[in-house]
Parts: structure tokens; C-alpha cells; sequence
């Protein structure tokens, strides 16, 4: 019974233990199942440098991370989202080698834009629990694979790529948030019934 309640305490980490943690800390936790090419991001994986010296981090005055830009860093291994700092606004990380599954539910509620295109992401993803705040999620040229909820989507989203996927079944299109402008499906197996959708795109 001991060692099933530690393994489920380490299993996620909840909002509450995040504020506790550093910046500094938070940002190590992220990198830590990279695999390849992390030097890039931190010069020593096995030795952090501090975040303030990391490359494509922008910080505000008190050096909490903003935004974060690794695009074509070539990163492989995977990346725990949940060790996102709740101070960031976007992060972009297109065009790496990022791979194994990723949790959508514990980003942080300060999250405006993440871009994961055309990485090696597997496996299902959960986009009923993501944060009021976000406006834009690109997941493409992936290797994500299930079914998608789209009747909870942020009411503030305008743009949701799902393109290039292995996702496929029946979707509920008829529930989208009036904000969306631009949804791509194109190359998923998703099928179902779109509602109106005067206005805005959508790529199938």
C-alpha cells in the first residue's frame, strides 16, 4: 500500500506543488527526459546553467519564465508538460525529435499559444481540460493517434491544427467556440458532422 501511494504522489504534479517549486527547478524538470542535443537548450543537461543564460527563454524582471522558443533545437526524448512554469505564456517547439505521449491537462492557465508541430508524439491526447487562456494549439505531422473531444474546447481558441495525425472516428464539430477561426484536420481519419461555421476555415 506504501509504495502504491508514493508512485501515484509522483505521478503527476498538481498546481499547488508547482508553486512551491522554482522557476529554476521547474525548467530542469522539463528537460530532464530530453536524450539528445539538451546542450543546446542548457549547455550541460548533467549541469543546468542558470535559466537566466538558457537559449530561447524570454523572462520578465523578476526572471520568471514568459515564453520559451526551442524551434529546430533537434531535442529528442520526451517532454513533461505538466513541469511547464505557471507563469508561461507560449511555447513553441516545432520541428524537433520530441517523442512518447504528452499531457494537455496540467498546462498552466497562463498559456496563450503551443506549437508542437512536426515532432514524434504518440499515443492519445486529452484536449477537454485545457486552459481558458489558450487561443491557439498546433499538434500536427505527429504520430497522435484516438479519438478527439472538441465540445470543450477554450472559449477564447482560434485556431486548432490536428492535421497530419493518425487520430480517426466520429467528432462532434457542432460544438466548436464561436472564437475559432481555423480548425485543419486534414490527413486524420476524423469524420462528422460540421455545423455553421460562417467565417472561419476549416481544413479537412
Amino acid at each position: 500500500m506504501g509504495i502504491l501511494t508514493l508512485y501515484c504522489a509522483d505521478a503527476t504534479i498538481g498546481k499547488f506543488e508547482k508553486s512551491s517549486l522554482s522557476q529554476q527547478t521547474l525548467m530542469e524538470l522539463l528537460i530532464s527526459k530530453l536524450t539528445a542535443n539538451a546542450e543546446t537548450i542548457c549547455d550541460s543537461p548533467d549541469y543546468p546553467i542558470e535559466i537566466t543564460s538558457w537559449n530561447g527563454l524570454r523572462l520578465n524582471k523578476e526572471n520568471e519564465v514568459l515564453r520559451i522558443v526551442w524551434n529546430s533545437f533537434y531535442v529528442s526524448g520526451s517532454m513533461p508538460l505538466e513541469y511547464l512554469p505557471l507563469t508561461v505564456e507560449a511555447v513553441s517547439m516545432p520541428c524537433n525529435y520530441l517523442s512518447g505521449t504528452i499531457d494537455l491537462t496540467q498546462l498552466p492557465d497562463t498559456l496563450q499559444r503551443l506549437d508542437l508541430q512536426g515532432n514524434r508524439l504518440e499515443g492519445t491526447i486529452d484536449l477537454t481540460c485545457l486552459p481558458v487562456s489558450l487561443s491557439e494549439l498546433t499538434v500536427s505531422q505527429n504520430k497522435l493517434v484516438g479519438t478527439v473531444d472538441l465540445i470543450q474546447l477554450p472559449p477564447n481558441m482560434s485556431e486548432l491544427d490536428l492535421s497530419e495525425n493518425d487520430f480517426e472516428g466520429v467528432t462532434d464539430f457542432t460544438k466548436l467556440p464561436d472564437s475559432l477561426k481555423v480548425i485543419h484536420v486534414t490527413k486524420t481519419k476524423l469524420s462528422g458532422e460540421v455545423d455553421d461555421f460562417s467565417g472561419s476555415h476549416f481544413w479537412c
